[in-house]
């Protein structure tokens, strides 16, 4: 699978199956995870939806690649009743964000 990232970036799917993560694009050295708990380092979030059963992982979105380039180390990962949505707060400005899923 390859995709490295924190436990609580990451949120399962109503589906036992899948679960969808915040992962850091890179991780740079350091004393993980305090140096992330303390604030001393953010990281550069891409989002993925994983099938654990078969392994496949698909990217749904890297913030960079769309029009304004936004970093985000996204928290608090959420989904909305039918998992249509997923919600979460970035990191580096506590704005929310919404993810379609469908």
């Amino acid at each position: 699978m390859g995709i490295k990232t924190l436990p609580e970036k990451c949120i399962w799917g109503k589906i036992s199956d899948i679960i969808y993560c915040a992962a850091p694009k890179s991780i740079e050295s350091g004393e993980y995870p305090d140096a992330w708990y303390q604030g001393e380092v953010s990281f550069n979030d891409q989002f993925w939806k994983i099938d654990i059963k078969t392994g496949n992982a698909t990217l749904m979105l890297d913030p960079i690649s769309i029009e304004r380039g936004e970093e985000i180390d996204g928290i608090k990962l959420t989904l909305d009743e039918g998992e249509n949505y997923l919600f979460f707060i970035n990191k580096k400005d506590s704005f929310l964000w919404k993810l379609d899923l469908k």
